[in-house]
């Protein structure tokens, strides 16, 4: 009995084919080496239509400005109900984020170096 298979996804289908465009030369090229099938030709213009830059671009392309853009009025929205204004978060630090993971990193390292020290002794 055939069981139903549920259908793809979108998220699916647009890594299939980004995978697909990637690999495809490498597997035409191979095919070639071993077939002896001559070259196919390719024009540009289906060349930079294949691109996953260009299918992003397309998606993204109906999209309204940047995010900052797009918070920015939402916030103006929140301000005009009377809801208080958020407070504005911390900046990033890198350097604070670096400095634990180094420190996590020396941690784990000790223990490894413990534990192989006990292991030989």
């Amino acid at each position: 009995m055939a069981t139903r298979r549920r259908p793809r996804t979108k998220v699916y289908d647009c890594n299939f084919h980004i995978g697909e465009s990637y690999y495809k030369p490498v597997m035409d090229s191979l095919d070639r080496k071993y077939s002896g099938r001559p070259v196919e030709a390719v024009t540009p213009l289906a060349d930079r239509e294949s691109t996953p830059n260009s299918r992003f671009s397309r998606l993204l392309g109906d999209r309204e400005g940047t995010p900052t853009n797009r918070a920015s009025k939402l916030m103006a929205e929140f301000e005009s109900n009377g809801i208080e204004a958020v407070k504005p978060r911390k900046p990033f630090a890198a350097d604070d984020d670096d400095a634990a993971i180094d420190a996590e990193f020396e941690a784990t390292m000790k223990r490894i170096k413990a534990a192989r020290a006990a292991r030989n002794a």
